[in-house]
């Protein structure tokens, strides 16, 4: 699982690893050993659980008991008889009734915190019993599958060769679900141990709480008992770290889930049979066959099963063993005779041996692998897991080929054989093969011999120191896996090289590999890991010699530091650079990210970081180089410390609970400011002064302020000078005005010691840049020189670029009076000048940067012009190089003004020293340099120089004011970013509202504006925008009579004539009575719309009137037509409808009053239909029919 990292840094990515669901998957040596040591270790906490229980029940009555005894042995204290003389009254009695009384009052609270409750332990008890129970369950079904799988397997490989293909397939799919079985069950076990470890840590530590809380915590904070006060201030913090980690446990929850499902489906996936028979038939492998691969790895991890022999029996027998094949060797990982731990056998080159594919087996898919002196014959399950093997070895065999050289290591390392490296970790299995590959002692290549180390003879020889700095304290870390031999492994580690390849040790802590390294993460910047060049090749600096304890450590190693430097070592392996040792390590819970929090714990060194995470079976690995860290800062909270270490990608958060925020924040500001100087402190003036932090804490000496703020701590001696304090005042002097010309004084939100760095750092570009006259035509360094009264010079030559004229200025500079982080006085000048008219001239600038109140400083720049000669050009010139040198110093300042910025808030002046460089101190005597020739100018060259700076800085102060607009915007665009969320619903609500009022306003106006049309048109006159002329307004003028259609007149044409819109233009139109549906009426509205065009285009076209009478002619036609049509339709109604229905009832004395009227309806229709006839009916109005 990849988890981004946060708090600022940009979108980064480490890896959460699932190692329990991988080595379940795996069913490795390093997984069934720790279910079976687990399993006996929940048998002893269950016993263990139960004791505590039925003795603190019987708790209460030894507390009633013992108070009796000690009532009554205060009343014999002070009997009563004593008052009656013999005695002292005075001061005897007096002495005997104080010691009553304090004893009374002090075994009075010794009770009451005593009275425990057997009911809260009881019910604490069993909550631990029930996920006892469950893992009970959980476990029975665990260890039936695994017997099951374990049946089927050895069954399944031991078939014989002449079995059919596909019966020999149809088992491969029963093994197949057997091992899906056992998966789910080993997936579900890795659970129940999870939530048995959590719930077991959750229930000690709320009955810890119970007793504090029943009396001995208000005790402590009473200070009745005033050495319990950081007993309980610790149980405090351990109750919140508790909290924490549950918190972090929930917000994996759900990665836990994916994770199981990920890594069960991809296991099942790889392990689904193959569907083609034929690659279960053994028959035909070939050399082609097994060619078929297209593996490219070098490296394999899994199981083999391994022919071997019992005794003196000469029948084979098969074991499963966990094979592997890494960085040009080949070895075996093995469950021990306990089944509790994991043991590992010899090591063999690959090179020294010969792998092939053995066809006359009795099995199935066997290769050997063959050396001199012993061959190995192993079976696959299946062809792919075959080729597979195969492959990987000729592919490691040929990378070793490829990188061969005479100093070639991998060769070396691949043409030998090697012991187990710790003679307590190699196998025990009494199979003659195991036994062969368990050798204590080898004769490798060169006939040297390579003995393994004996763990029992070393702690032997230091048993004492083992028991007191190591034993109790290199266990006390949440290991990746726990073995029978964990803690054995982890003490190993003092005696072992890490190596890469996979060991013993490393199973029993870490399991088949150390997957932290496959995954591990560069920390910050990945830069190469830095080295002390007298340490050897174990990591161990060669002025060490042997302590007591048998380790190779500086004689100035700290005893208490050794367990932690060896939980290291076992956690982090080859990871660790040469020559580092753990300075101080911390627990912690890391926040990476706001939605994750990991425990883990934080191993310092002189250069690294070495960041171990273990939370609820997610591990990971984190190497951070501390040079990329340049401020670290602690939040004190009552019940934990939060610590802020801050990069230039961001800040990494981690709460502590039991170490003190505090010195680890010192310590690591000390570490840091270390490499940043000039002469780093050595290995042992580093221990001392690490010692010293942590004294200070512990007597609780105040922090000083200078340790607070990382660019006023005394250990940054980055420029190796400090004022002399006889000459403090003069050092001190910030007025010059009287040899100089005082320009600017500005206040920087920075330290003097970054400012400084930002001017002179090796760097630094400040003086390189454009300056009065002339521009450095390359960057250029320079050593410093150091001198008796603490003063710094420089001297160089460096060619410049003046006016497109390329020439060589010699360059002075000085520090001229210096008080760390508080005071500096510089003085930079060039050599002479000249113009074509007049004296040589020289100008020296002068920039004083003092400290001011809130960690600010004050920058004052002097300037000043020295001419040979009195002649008049000399004035000229200082004028203008005066009133040029105020625009430099404009330009000076906005250079520094930036510097805030780039530096950032935090250590400001380690950052300054990162990204602007140190000042290097070189040799004694200064640089020897020839002089510069003089550099002349013209006139004119001069002008036009003023002209193009005047010119560049109002574009300059153009552009400052756009900047800082957009900066403006920008900011405030960042500021919205903490409420987006809430923003964008309140902009989403606001838009939603004005669509909604949108719409009802938009209705209501549209009803509106048609209210208003509605009332003009009915209180106001019409009014024509056009006026449109018919044929009768003009008939006098155009001698044209009225339109005919035809030269009879009907009946039909004479209504017509009446309801016509065109023949009766004056008159209104009746819609609804002259046509009988609404195509009709909607072809006579477009009709006379068209007839009103017409008019109007009468009116503007008068000359075209014979054409437009005959439009209108086919207008009042087509009318007719429409019109006939629609009495066609009334007519096939009324007859449909009406005429049959009176037909009907003849013999009614009603019908003879309707009959009349009937035949002329009838005799109308039949004209109308003659008409339609006459004039003839277009498709549409047919369809209409």
């Amino acid at each position: 699982m990849s988890v981004p990292e946060g708090n600022g840094a940009p979108n980064r990515q480490f890896k959460l690893i699932s190692v329990n669901f991988k080595e379940a998957a795996l069913d490795s040596p390093t997984f069934r050993a720790s279910t079976n040591h687990l399993d006996i270790q929940v048998d002893n906490i269950e016993k263990w659980m139960k004791a505590l229980v039925s003795s603190v029940k019987k708790f209460p009555r030894y507390v009633t008991e013992f108070q009796g005894f000690a009532n009554s042995f205060l009343e014999s204290l002070l009997p009563a008889f004593l008052q009656d003389g013999l005695i002292d009254q005075e001061y005897t009695i007096e002495s005997l009734q104080s010691s009553a009384t304090a004893l009374g009052d002090l075994w009075i609270h010794t009770f009451e915190s005593l009275n425990f409750e057997a009911s809260w332990i009881q019910e604490l008890s069993s909550k631990i019993s029930r996920q006892i129970q469950r893992y009970r369950e959980i476990k029975v079904k665990f260890d039936a599958t695994q017997e099951k799988f374990d049946s089927y397997l050895n069954i399944y490989l031991a078939q014989s060769k002449t079995r059919e293909p596909h019966m020999v397939k149809e088992d491969a799919y029963n093994l197949y679900e057997a091992r899906i079985s056992y998966l789910h069950e080993s997936m579900e076990l890795v659970l129940a141990l999870n939530a048995l470890n959590k719930i077991c840590d959750e229930v000690l530590i709320s009955l810890c709480s119970k007793v504090w809380e029943n009396r001995i915590g208000s005790l402590a904070s009473e200070k009745v008992l005033p050495n319990f006060s950081d007993s309980y201030r610790r149980m405090k913090r351990i109750q919140a770290w508790s909290a924490a980690y549950a918190q972090a446990d929930i917000k994996l929850r759900d990665d836990m889930v994916r994770a199981r499902e990920q890594v069960e489906e991809s296991t099942k996936d790889a392990a689904y049979p193959s569907a083609d028979t034929e690659d279960y038939n053994v028959a035909r492998i070939n050399s082609s066959v097994l060619a078929d691969c297209d593996e490219t790895a070098v490296e394999k991890h899994g199981y083999l099963f391994m022919k071997t022999m019992v005794g003196k029996s000469t029948k084979p027998m098969w074991v499963r063993r966990w094979v592997f094949v890494k960085d040009g060797v080949m070895g075996m990982l093995l469950l021990s005779p306990s089944q509790t731990y994991v043991q590992d056998s010899d090591r063999i080159g690959i090179m020294l041996a010969n792998i092939q594919y053995t066809p006359n087996e009795e099995r199935r898919f066997c290769f050997q692998v063959k050396t001199a002196d012993l061959t190995l014959v192993f079976q696959a399950e299946r062809l792919s897991d075959l080729k597979s093997w195969l492959k990987v070895f000729d592919n490691e065999r040929n990378r070793i080929m490829r990188e061969n050289s005479e100093d070639n290591l991998l060769m070396n390392i691949a043409s030998n054989r090697y012991p187990p490296i710790v003679a307590e970790f190699a196998s025990t299995v009494n199979t003659k093969i195991d036994k062969k590959l368990s050798n204590l002692r080898i004769t490798n290549s060169d006939h040297q011999a390579v003995v393994s180390s004996k763990l029992s003879s070393h702690i032997s020889k230091n048993e004492k120191y083992f028991k007191e700095h190591v034993y109790d304290y290199v266990g006390k870390i949440r290991t990746p896996f726990t073995t029978h031999n964990t803690n054995s492994a982890l003490v190993s580690y003092s005696l072992a090289t890490a190596t890469i390849v996979p060991t013993a040790l490393t199973a029993n802590i870490w399991g088949s590999v150390n997957w932290g390294l496959y995954y591990i993460r560069g920390g910050f910047h990945e830069e190469n890991g830095e080295t002390d060049q007298t340490d050897d090749s174990l990591g161990i600096p060669s002025h060490a010699h042997n302590t007591e304890s048998g380790i190779r450590y500086p004689t100035s190693y700290p005893h208490r530091l050794v367990p932690f430097d060896i939980q290291m070592r076992a956690l982090m392996e080859s990871a660790i650079e040469p020559g580092e040792l753990c300075l101080f390590t911390f627990r912690n819970i890391w926040s990476p990210n706001t939605s994750r929090d990991l425990a883990g714990r934080v191993f310092v060194t002189r250069y690294h970081l070495y960041c171990y995470v273990n939370q609820s079976g997610f591990l990971s690995l984190f190497k951070g180089n501390l040079r990329v860290l340049y401020s670290v800062e602690v939040v004190q909270n009552e019940d934990h410390d939060l610590l802020k270490m801050y990069t230039e990608d961001g800040q990494v958060k981690f709460r502590v609970f039991l170490d003190s925020g505090v010195v680890i924040r010192d310590k690591l500001m000390f570490l840091i400011n270390n490499l940043a100087s000039e002469k780093p402190a050595s290995f042992e003036e580093i221990i001392g002064r690490l010692d010293e932090i942590e004294a200070r804490q512990k007597n609780q000496v105040p922090t000083p302020l200078s340790t607070l703020n990382t660019q006023n701590s005394e250990d940054l001696n980055s420029t190796e000078f400090v004022a002399n304090s006889k000459s403090y005042p003069t050092e001190f002097k910030l007025d010059f005005t009287g040899k100089y010309s005082l320009f600017s004084r500005k206040e920087y939100p920075c330290s003097p010691k970054t400012l400084l760095h930002a001017i002179l750092g090796e760097r630094s570009t400040f003086f390189s840049a454009s300056s009065l006259y002339s521009t450095m035509d390359k960057y250029f360094r320079a050593p410093w020189c150091k001198h008796e009264d603490g003063t710094l010079t420089r001297t160089f030559n460096a060619p410049v670029l003046a006016e497109y004229k390329k020439g060589e200025l010699r360059f002075e500079q000085a520090i001229e009076g210096s008080s760390e982080d508080e005071y500096y006085n510089i003085v930079h000048s060039k050599s002479y000048l000249k113009f074509a008219i007049g004296s040589r001239f020289k100008v020296t600038t002068r920039i004083v940067i003092v400290g001011a109140p809130n960690s600010s400083s004050k920058v004052y720049t002097y300037a000043r012009v020295d001419c040979e000669g009195k002649q008049i050009t000399s004035k000229i010139i200082s004028f203008l190089s005066y009133r040029l040198m105020r625009l430099e110093s404009i330009r000076l300042n906005q250079i520094l003004a930036k510097v805030p910025e780039e530096v950032g808030p935090k250590g400001q002046a380690l950052r300054a020293i990162q990204i602007y460089g140190k000042i290097k101190i070189g040799a004694d005597d200064s640089v020897v340099t020839e002089e510069a020739p003089t550099l002349e100018f013209k006139f004119g060259e001069l002008v036009d120089s003023s002209i193009k700076r005047i010119i560049n800085l109002f574009f300059g102060i153009i552009t400052f004011i756009i900047v800082h607009l957009i900066k403006g915007v920008r900011n405030l665009l960042k500021s919205l970013r903490m409420n987006m969320f809430l923003t964008f619903l309140l902009i989403s609500s606001v838009l939603l509202n004005l669509a909604l009022m949108g719409r009802s306003t938009l209705s209501y106006w549209t009803v509106r504006r048609a209210g208003t049309i509605a009332h003009k048109y009915i209180t106001k006159e019409p009014m024509m925008l056009q006026r449109a002329i018919y044929n009768k307004d003009i008939q006098d003028l155009v001698q044209k009579k009225e339109v005919e259609l035809n030269s009879t007149s009907s009946h039909c044409y004479e209504i017509f004539k009446n309801s016509s819109f065109i023949l009766n233009a004056d008159h209104p139109v009746k819609w609804d009575n002259d046509y009988a549906d609404d195509p009709s009426r909607q072809v006579a509205r477009r009709l006379r719309s068209a007839f009103q065009d017409v008019g109007i285009q009468r009116h503007e076209l008068l000359v075209k009137l014979q054409l437009l009478n005959q439009v209108e002619k086919d207008l009042v036609i087509s009318e007719y037509r429409n019109w006939i049509a629609s009495e066609v339709r009334r007519c096939q109604y009324v007859q449909e409808s009406l005429v049959h229905q009176v037909a009907a009832k003849e013999d009614d004395l009603s019908f003879l009053e309707f009959s009349t009227g009937m035949e002329k309806l009838l005799e109308h229709c039949a004209e109308c239909s003659d008409e339609m006839r006459t004039w003839g009916v277009d498709d549409t109005l047919k369809g209409l029919l």
